[in-house]
């Protein structure tokens, strides 16, 4: 059997009571609660509108975070093993990006997030930063 903490362990079958028999307790989801209250008291326009500013710069967000790409044409940039991180320089797409390794993609906001590994309020902060202040 696999060790995982006792919050988010699921209860045997059959259990009736104990530690086991409760609900999974999940603490660990409060961060991202208090985020998504933040996004939505108003911030998330501002995190819209600095996504939609990194990505009309993506090509040189890209090099400051990854540096020059692998593979290069003239929609997309691919960097990792065997191209496996592809961002979208050009076209309806651009500023999107899908990492095949890893199964995750989104806007230029999230490559910040998932490059940097920082959560999206910490993302947030360096985007602006990066764009001078917006």
């Amino acid at each position: 059997m696999i060790n995982l903490p006792s919050e988010i362990r699921t209860p045997r079958i059959g259990a009736k009571s104990g530690r086991d028999a409760r609900a999974p307790r999940l603490s660990h989801v409060r961060p991202y609660d208090q985020f998504t209250r933040w996004l939505r008291s108003g911030n998330a326009s501002m995190a819209r509108t600095v996504a939609q500013r990194l990505a009309a710069r993506i090509t040189s967000l890209a090099e400051d975070l990854l540096g020059q790409p692998g593979l290069k044409n003239a929609r997309t940039w691919r960097y990792g093993r065997r191209g496996s991180l592809s961002i979208n320089v050009a076209g309806p797409r651009q500023g999107h990006w899908f990492s095949f390794e890893e199964n995750k993609g989104g806007d230029a906001l999230d490559l910040v997030a998932f490059v940097r590994g920082d959560s999206l309020r910490d993302a947030l902060a360096f985007a602006r930063a990066w764009l001078g202040g917006v």
